[in-house]
């Protein structure tokens, strides 16, 4: 399969950049692997936190050199060991550091996911938003209850509430998902402050630009910009399983139909 990514953050109104993301690629074995993290924590333990959750997915990614035997244990044990290096950090270094994570491993037509906290991953048939990640969230458990709508996420009082992270005292719970993929599957991983300010129309015509690496750079530049001077910091993964032809501006027709939330 014909692959391609792209990644871009932004500091938005924040004073310090507590986003990072990575991208890794073997394509003689069929192997992608895409990693996110939302820092949270003053005196730059929020920063710390993030950093630790990406050089720990370098050194997993080059133990595995590409071929990882079983992807959920691989994410997991990715994960786990995320959090304790994150713990072990915070002793270190005399800060309070946790992260968010949600990171995806594509493996030849198999793709597997991972996530904690308020980071989500979303997966894209062409241009139409086929399934979500579900939030470790109170505000998502409103969601879930009925008492608030899925529009009223990003603006409630409680949104930045996460039920679950990395670096605390308790190891974090995980989610995993997976899929069998072809051409006209796309992934989107993103942090709050990207998923808050950007709709999921929005990302499908993101998944249709000719250029990725452009439109990755101009989508989190847009998300900073809408969100303003008390904005949230934003980052931005993004892999398509490309088909025969793309179209560089979607029509106005673009929507998203059925969305599945996969917990």
């Amino acid at each position: 399969m014909d692959i391609d990514m792209g990644c871009a953050k932004h500091i938005g109104g924040r004073q310090e950049q507590q986003d990072e993301v990575a991208c890794f690629a073997d394509p003689d074995t069929g192997t992608y692997f895409l990693v996110l993290a939302d820092g949270m924590g003053g005196s730059q333990g929020g920063a710390l936190a993030a950093q630790t959750v990406i050089e720990t997915a370098k050194r997993y990614w080059e133990t595995c050199r590409g071929m990882p035997g079983d992807p959920d244990e691989f994410l997991e044990e990715f994960c786990q060991q995320a959090h304790r290096s994150i713990r072990f950090m915070s002793e270190e270094s005399g800060t309070t550091g946790h992260s968010t994570l949600v990171a995806l491993l594509i493996c030849e037509d198999q793709a597997n996911w991972i996530h904690v906290g308020d980071s989500r991953l979303y997966h894209f048939k062409s241009p139409t938003i086929w399934q979500r990640t579900k939030d470790h969230t109170v505000v998502q458990a409103l969601v879930d209850a009925g008492q608030i709508t899925e529009e009223q996420m990003s603006s409630h009082p409680d949104q930045n509430k996460l039920l679950n992270g990395l670096g605390g005292k308790n190891a974090p719970e995980t989610t995993h998902g997976s899929a069998t993929i072809a051409p006209g599957h796309h992934f989107l991983l993103c942090s709050d402050g990207f998923w808050s300010s950007i709709t999921p129309i929005e990302m499908g015509h993101l998944l249709c630009a000719s250029n990725l690496s452009v439109a990755t750079k101009f989508w989190v530049n847009r998300a900073a910009t809408r969100a303003g001077k008390d904005g949230d910091n934003v980052s931005l993964a993004v892999l398509r399983v490309k088909e025969d032809l793309y179209k560089t501006t979607p029509s106005s027709e673009d929507n998203s139909s059925t969305l599945n939330l996969r917990s």
